[in-house]
């Protein structure tokens, strides 16, 4: 609460405090590394070290010395104690798909989507695991052939429930949006609990402008279960901006893209691009266009590139116009 109120020698003092007892505590080392971090490696790394062998079954130490890894330069470092963890049989579902993230990283798709789908099948609402694998096949040009795959699964009869957030997924890629609905209706309908559908099909409903209150509960539902996934946040953001909360809108999306680059470095292009459309519909032309930039940037062809460059066009003709931007991202 002290660094979020700008407060950081206070909320240093509280950390010191904290690590300086006998026993430490894993949620201080993280929270040190994320806070103080990138000013003090030697420090944070030193802290995550000592949590770890203090606790050494903590996947939240865990991700944080990879995190951590990933920022002073260390993937490889990150990835062979990874590779230690998974060979030595004691990785869960959680270290395989971390593993993957890093793996997907450093463009080793295939490896990348073995030890995601191991993790999935080992535990279908594994948090992130849909998105993951989302973007591997993506990322690998595969949407189409994964979509047969799927789907010959599920005309069988051996596609798990949990699975099926993805089939929609992928049923959304190739434009068959009412499969998809009909594919998270039948997730939420058997499993109300499961937050990846709701997310997912808030996030439809909000494309298609149908039933938006139902799509805001829906969202706020999942993203309450699910408040560390930046597409939970960014859901939300959507939904708000389909229902004209703009500045509610902009907050929840900025959290969103900030939470991303946190945890993998930086944002999906369709984060910026909803940021875009908020900024437009705010008339913050001149942000609205840096936002559809960073979009374009990221991915050329990502499903909303087209909609994105008529926009950034609009944005830029109108920033001209406008006096200059203010911004309501917090300092680092």
């Amino acid at each position: 609460s002290l660094y979020e109120l700008g407060q950081h020698e206070a909320g240093r003092r509280e950390l010191d405090a904290l690590l300086g007892e006998s026993t430490v505590s894993p949620q201080a080392a993280v929270e040190f590394s994320k806070r103080e971090g990138r000013r003090h490696p030697a420090d944070a790394q030193r802290q995550l070290s000592r949590a770890l062998r203090s606790a050494p079954g903590s996947y939240e130490l865990l991700a944080a010395k990879t995190r951590h890894d990933l920022e002073t330069g260390q993937a490889d470092r990150a990835l062979r104690r990874l590779d230690t963890l998974v060979e030595s049989q004691l990785a869960v579902p959680r270290v395989l798909l971390l593993r993957a993230e890093l793996l997907a990283l450093a463009g080793e798709l295939r490896r990348a989507e073995a030890d995601a789908l191991q993790a999935f099948e080992a535990d279908p609402q594994l948090p992130g695991a849909v998105d993951l694998l989302f973007a591997i096949y993506q990322r690998q040009g595969k949407l189409a052939e994964a979509l047969r795959a799927f789907e010959e699964a599920e005309s069988v009869g051996v596609l798990h429930p949990g699975a099926r957030v993805l089939l929609g997924r992928l049923y959304l890629s190739q434009g068959r949006g009412d499969q998809a609905r009909a594919a998270y209706e039948e997730v939420v309908e058997v499993n109300p609990e499961n937050a990846g559908a709701k997310n997912d099909l808030a996030y439809l409903l909000a494309v298609e402008g149908s039933d938006l209150e139902r799509a805001q509960r829906l969202a706020e539902e999942a993203q309450r279960a699910l408040p560390d996934r930046p597409e939970a946040i960014d859901t939300v953001g959507y939904v708000y901006f389909r229902r004209g909360h703009h500045e509610a809108a902009l907050h929840q999306l900025r959290r969103a893209i900030a939470l991303a680059e946190e945890q993998r470095g930086e944002a999906p292009p369709t984060f910026h691009y909803h940021e875009g459309l908020t900024l437009s519909a705010l008339e913050r032309h001149a942000e609205a266009a840096a936002a559809f930039e960073r979009a374009l940037a990221l991915d050329s062809r990502f499903a909303g590139a087209a909609d994105a460059r008529r926009r950034l066009e609009a944005a830029t003709s109108r920033a001209r116009s406008e006096p200059p931007a203010r911004s309501d991202r917090k300092p680092s």
